[in-house]
C-alpha cells in the first residue's frame, strides 16, 4: 500500500512539473508574439508620424505671394502627398469658395470662439472633417 502511495506521489508531482513547465513555455511563447507584434505597431506609427511631421514641415514652408499666373504652393501638395486632398487658402480679404462657404464660416467661427484648429465637414460626400483655422494663416495650421 505505500508502494502505491509513494508511485501516486512521484506521478503527482511529476504531472504537476510537466504541467508547470507546459504553461510557463506558453506564457513565454504569447510573451514572445505580444512583443513582436508591438515592435511592429511601434515601427509602423512611428513612420506615420514622421510622414505627418514631413507634411507640417511642408506646410510651414508654404507662404502666402505666388508669382502671377503660377498654381499657388498648396496646390501642388496633392502630387507630393496623396493623403492631402485639397488645400483651400482664406486670407481674411477673400470670401470662402461659395459651394463651401456655409460650413467654413461657421468652421471658423468656431474656431476662434475655441481657440484652436476647429473639425468642420465641407461637402456632404467627405468621410472626415477638414479643419478650419483660427486667426493664423492657413499655410501655419
Amino acid at each position: 500500500m505505500r508502494r502505491i502511495a509513494l508511485l501516486a506521489l512521484a506521478w503527482s508531482l511529476l504531472s504537476g512539473t510537466g504541467a508547470a513547465w507546459l504553461g510557463q513555455a506558453e506564457l513565454d511563447r504569447q510573451r514572445e508574439a505580444f512583443e513582436t507584434d508591438a515592435r511592429i505597431a511601434h515601427r509602423l506609427l512611428s513612420q506615420r508620424v514622421v510622414e505627418h511631421d514631413a507634411i507640417l514641415a511642408t506646410l510651414v514652408l508654404l507662404q502666402p505671394g505666388a508669382v502671377a499666373g503660377e498654381a499657388a504652393p498648396e496646390q501642388r501638395l496633392a502630387s507630393v502627398y496623396p493623403q492631402v486632398l485639397g488645400v483651400l487658402r482664406h486670407d481674411g480679404t477673400t470670401d470662402w469658395p461659395a459651394d463651401r462657404l456655409q460650413a467654413l464660416a461657421t468652421g471658423e467661427t468656431a474656431s476662434r470662439a475655441a481657440g484652436r484648429c476647429w473639425p468642420t465637414r465641407i461637402s456632404p460626400r467627405a468621410t472626415t472633417p477638414s479643419c478650419a483655422p483660427h486667426n493664423r494663416p492657413a499655410s501655419r495650421w
